[in-house]
């Protein structure tokens, strides 16, 4: 790939920030990483090359989510504007702008906010979503839903109670779209 003119980024910065999603899930320091580099493109606008403001464009208004991969444990609260990707142990609230996936090998111990919640792995704790709560054929919860709607496949084992509030505000199709492709499922 030829590297274009640029004015505030390095090649190698260039690269990085061309080859992320802007709606995708990164590991702590990764996606600290980005939106470093989305803040400098912002900070020096007037400098941009055509490119960079291309670039800058495209991430400006993202919320970069977040990646616990499995393995992993983390056992503090997590308050973010974008989403969280749970592959490994998340014991704490999770307070989230976006949408929260909780991968077959993820597990998370605390009340969730979210725009949505997909579980295909194991939930206790009280989850409230302003759009769909999707609970998958392997996934569990434990706690209270409160959701816009909610999606129950054959096999997933829920043990609580649930309110639905259609009147919440849904997330975006957009968001609910990178979700399901994240996860393999299909998109009407």
């Amino acid at each position: 790939m030829d590297i274009p003119k640029l004015m505030v980024l390095t090649a190698d910065q260039f690269r990085l920030l061309l080859g992320a999603d802007p709606d995708g899930y990164y590991e702590r320091d990764t996606r600290d990483q980005l939106l470093r580099l989305i803040q400098k493109l912002e900070n020096f606008q007037k400098d941009c090359s055509r490119p960079e403001m291309d670039l800058y464009r495209r991430h400006q208004r993202k919320a970069l989510g977040i990646r616990l991969p499995a393995g992993s444990e983390t056992r503090h609260p997590v308050e973010i504007p974008g989403g969280l990707l749970v592959e490994g142990l998340q014991q704490g609230d999770v307070d989230l702008g976006g949408g929260l996936v909780v991968a077959d090998s993820g597990e998370v111990t605390g009340n969730i906010t979210a725009a949505s919640v997909v579980c295909r792995g194991k939930i206790k704790g009280d989850i409230r979503a302003r759009g769909t709560v999707h609970l998958c054929a392997d996934g569990q919860v434990e706690g209270r839903v409160e959701a816009a709607t909610l999606q129950i496949e054959d096999g997933a084992r829920f043990t609580g109670h649930c309110h639905l509030e259609p009147e919440l505000n849904s997330p975006s199709p957009s968001a609910w779209a990178s979700v399901k492709k994240l996860l393999g499922m299909r998109t009407p």
